[in-house]
């Protein structure tokens, strides 16, 4: 155990715990960077694919997607700073 100026103890935490938040939160940021890329690609494209995934998941799953791709990225980026705030 650690002890802080105040004079009392704080529990660390194990070793490989930073090391696999940091790992998990840059997947994270990595799957909800690329969900939202893939959604740009779908709203912007005049391909054919795009224009037929635009019109079958429509507006709704769409803003599904894209609200999930932000949480996603947040919470990486979340998980990210505390693995680097703990070192």
């Amino acid at each position: 155990m650690k002890v802080n100026s105040k004079g009392s103890q704080r529990r660390q935490p194990p070793q490989g715990t930073s090391a696999a938040r940091l790992l998990l939160g840059a997947t994270m940021v990595i799957a909800g960077s690329a969900a939202l890329c893939g959604l740009v690609w779908i709203g912007n494209s005049h391909d054919r694919l795009a224009q037929r995934l635009m019109f079958d998941l429509g507006l709704a799953v769409t803003g599904l997607i894209s609200a999930g791709a932000q949480v996603l990225i947040l919470a990486g980026a979340w998980l990210m700073w505390r693995s680097w705030r703990q070192r």
